[in-house]
């Protein structure tokens, strides 16, 4: 608009015109410079909120693109300096991806929440953190960033940064007092736990350079029995970060929450090369698990025969017992491994090593039916007159279990068909009284005799009677029992099957 300066008639040169800015007086040309510049912004804006749905929108575009210009002319516009997308990805976080260290300087000065969290619970810094742009860093840091937020996976922008390879130089423009470089993530995990895990090794040393605590534990939960770096690299066959890990002092006797030592970590992966860095570091090869069981048993109920061979040539004591008594050659023997049982005998394994309760590795494979192992067992010198402490033998355990085949292979290296029980009974007698027709049947067919008596003056024949087991009596008269015997209580036969209905 136009203003007449003087009051009396106006002239050219003395004509003036109000700017976009109210308190400016300029002259008509300037004046109409401003006007063109302004006409300029505006058809910038009417582009700009052409393009997008609307000027917050327009802001996340212009921010992503890195378009320092195009943001000052939004937020002077009204755009939401705390806008963000549908993944919660805020304008700043744009900033912070792309390093735009200016922009951020914008969107901070112009409001922008600095600790807001994305979907995935990262802040601006941890965007800049993870992009590496250390300038961007800096302007956040100083901005009032909190290094001690936690993202979804429970890290904090410590742990990010020393993911990175110069992360050390990044955490050094961390606040002094807020460094903690074993600071724990949700999971309970210290970087350098993180670091061992995953064997990266630079990182470790970084970490160590740093001061990180060596034997720190996890935090204890139901996933976290309190690992340790060391056993953490080991679960995960880091063979290169264990080794890193022990040379630096990490402790190999360090045992978890449930009772886990180092070598059982290793052994249960059945990770060798690293069972043997713990054996040439010290490690008691004969230390038992929280059961009390050696890992030569362990390895023997496994069936595991590379491992036992393994231990056995790091001088594991082959005759060791678990807290029942039971030796690796008992566990081989009951699972009935040959290959494992003859690798035992050859390391000078006892065939005649007993347990709490009496059992022998040859009464374990006959009530096993393990026919080879038997044999292989009575070939290096099984007793096989042998009892436990109900007085059974192998061959009494075999014929019980209906192990016929392992039965008469005992039978033929010396077993006695007529060796009595505990009770005094025959185990023909105890057949009989089972009524397992099978087992009377083998019992005939290698000669068992028909005429001992039991306590009460029975024989096998008069218990068949008494009992009404009608076909085992047919058999035992039809191999020739004596149908006039009588009892103690002088009952014969024919009372018997008379009471019984079977004549």
């Amino acid at each position: 608009m136009a203003i007449n300066n003087s009051g009396e008639g106006n002239s050219e040169e003395d004509t003036y015109f109000i700017t976009s800015n109210p308190n400016k007086w300029v002259s008509e040309e300037a004046a109409e410079a401003d006007y063109e510049e302004s006409k300029v912004k505006l058809d910038e804006i009417h582009s700009i909120l052409h393009k997008y749905k609307n000027i917050n929108e327009s802001l996340i575009r212009a921010v992503h693109k890195g378009d320092l210009q195009e943001t000052q002319l939004l937020l002077g516009m009204g755009a939401n300096p705390k806008i963000s997308d549908s993944d919660g990805v805020t304008a700043l976080m744009y900033a912070a991806r792309r390093g735009s260290v200016e922009i951020i300087k914008l969107l901070v000065d112009s409001g922008s929440n600095i600790n807001a969290q994305d979907k995935k619970g990262l802040t601006a810094l941890m965007h800049a953190i993870v992009k590496g742009f250390v300038e961007s860093i800096k302007v956040l840091l100083k901005s009032g960033a909190d290094v001690q937020v936690l993202d979804k996976d429970g890290y904090t922008a410590l742990t990010h940064a020393l993911k990175l390879q110069n992360g050390s130089e990044i955490i050094k423009f961390f606040p002094g007092n807020e460094v903690d470089i074993d600071k724990r993530d949700a999971n309970g995990h210290t970087a350098l736990m993180i670091a061992g895990w995953n064997g990266n090794l630079e990182e470790i040393r970084r970490l160590l350079s740093l001061g990180a605590d060596i034997n720190a534990r996890e935090t204890f939960s139901k996933d976290c029995p309190e690992r340790n770096s060391l056993m953490l690299a080991i679960q995960n066959g880091k063979t290169e970060a264990v080794k890193l890990l022990l040379e630096s002092g990490a402790d190999i006797k360090a045992i978890d929450y449930e009772g886990r030592s180092v070598l059982e970590y290793a052994l249960d992966n059945e990770d060798f090369s690293i069972v043997e860095i713990l054996v040439n570091r010290g490690i008691d090869i004969n230390q038992k698990d929280k059961h009390g069981t050696t890992w030569l048993i362990n390895a023997a109920v496994l069936g595991n025969v590379d491992m036992a061979r393994i231990l056995l040539d790091y001088g594991v004591d082959v005759n060791e017992k678990c807290l029942e008594g039971w030796s690796a050659l008992m566990f081989s023997s009951s699972k009935g491994d040959k290959n494992l049982l003859q690798l035992l005998i050859d390391r000078g394994a006892d065939v005649e090593v007993s347990s709490d309760d009496g059992e022998k590795a040859l009464l374990l494979a006959s009530s096993e039916g393990h026919e080879e192992v038997v044999e292989l067992l009575l070939a290096n010198g099984a007793d096989i007159k042998a009892r436990n402490y109900l007085r059974m033998s192998a061959f009494t355990k075999a014929v019980m279990n209906e192990k016929f085949i392992v039965a008469k292979l005992l039978l033929e290296y010396g077993a006695d068909v007529n060796e009595k029980l505990i009770d005094g009974q025959s185990i023909l007698s105890w057949a009989i009284n089972q009524n397992r027709v099978e087992m009377v049947e083998f019992f005939l067919e290698n000669d068992a005799r028909m005429e001992d008596k039991d306590k009460s003056g029975k024989t096998p024949l008069l218990l068949a009677s008494e009992l009404g087991h009608k076909s085992i009596v047919d058999m035992l008269i039809l191999k020739g029992a004596n149908t006039s015997a009588r009892d103690g209580d002088g009952n014969g036969m024919d009372q018997y099957l008379f009471d019984n209905d079977m004549i």
